[in-house]
This record gives structure tokens, C-alpha cells and sequence, in this order.
């Protein structure tokens, strides 16, 4: 009975993985040099939707390390896209925000990617990518439960 389960898994993941691999090419086709990886550019957006946070605060709200949240700020506060602010609420834990150079730089590959994605056929009838979109956070939420009960032994 498990079988046909991990063998769907399976294709699934290898679906999830290649489309990641796109994602990737099609920005780096989109965006050349101002490409983003996914990881810089979901720290971006989460500055850009929730405000100043803490390296400590990023890191639990991705399940990452706190040292994987400095490395991928450093590209991005060389870049002047965010910088450190200090944080009233702790001394010694530093703010990252975003600045108006990194919503600049966001608000480009949005207009990038629309301007590519308008001039392709509508491959999706309407609300389809929405209904994808709650699938996905249904998979996301299933494997949160599966990193939990992991994490319990």
C-alpha cells in the first residue's frame, strides 16, 4: 500500500525538482546578471511583506540555520538591496530591512517577468494557477507535518 504512495512522491518530487531547475534558467534568461537565487530572493520578499526582521527571525520563519540566513544576506547587503538596522528591542540582534534600492530592484524583475510572460500564449484558463497554487500549499503544509513528527523522535 505504501508503495504506489512513494512511487506518486517520486514522481512528484522529480517534477517539483525539474520545474525548480526551469524556474531558475528561465531567471537567469529573464534577469542576466540581475538574477536572483530563490533563497536572496525570498529573503527580499519576506523584508519586503513583513519588515525589519532578525537573522534569528528569518531562519526559524524558513526552518534554516542562522548562519544560512547571514551567508545569503551577504550578497545582498553588498549589493545595498538591504541593510542592518539596529534593533530596539536587542542590542547585540541586528535588524536586516530592505532598502529603496532592494524594492527598486524587486519591483524590476516583476515588470521583467510580466513583460516575458505576457508575450506567451495563456497556457492556464482562468483561476487554474490559484487552484495549483492552494494544491502546492496543501503538499507544503503535508511535509511540515512530516518534518514535525521527524523531529519528535
Amino acid at each position: 500500500m505504501n508503495e504506489p504512495l512513494l512511487s506518486e512522491y517520486e514522481i512528484f518530487f522529480r517534477e517539483l525538482r525539474s520545474l525548480a531547475h526551469r524556474f531558475r534558467l528561465v531567471g537567469e534568461v529573464v534577469h542576466g546578471e540581475a538574477a536572483l537565487s530563490i533563497a536572496e530572493r525570498s529573503l527580499l520578499t519576506s523584508l519586503e511583506m513583513h519588515g525589519p526582521r532578525t537573522i534569528p527571525e528569518l531562519a526559524r520563519g524558513r526552518s534554516v540555520s542562522r548562519q544560512h540566513v547571514q551567508a545569503l544576506s551577504r550578497r545582498l547587503l553588498q549589493e545595498g538591496w538591504i541593510v542592518l538596522k539596529a534593533n530596539p528591542a536587542h542590542r547585540r540582534s541586528q535588524l536586516l530591512a530592505l532598502t529603496t534600492k532592494g524594492r527598486t530592484h524587486l519591483a524590476s524583475m516583476r515588470r521583467r517577468e510580466e513583460k516575458a510572460l505576457a508575450a506567451l500564449p495563456r497556457p492556464f484558463r482562468e483561476g487554474e494557477l490559484a487552484g495549483l497554487a492552494r494544491r502546492m500549499q496543501h503538499v507544503r503544509e503535508v511535509l511540515e507535518q512530516v518534518e514535525a513528527n521527524h523531529g519528535e523522535r
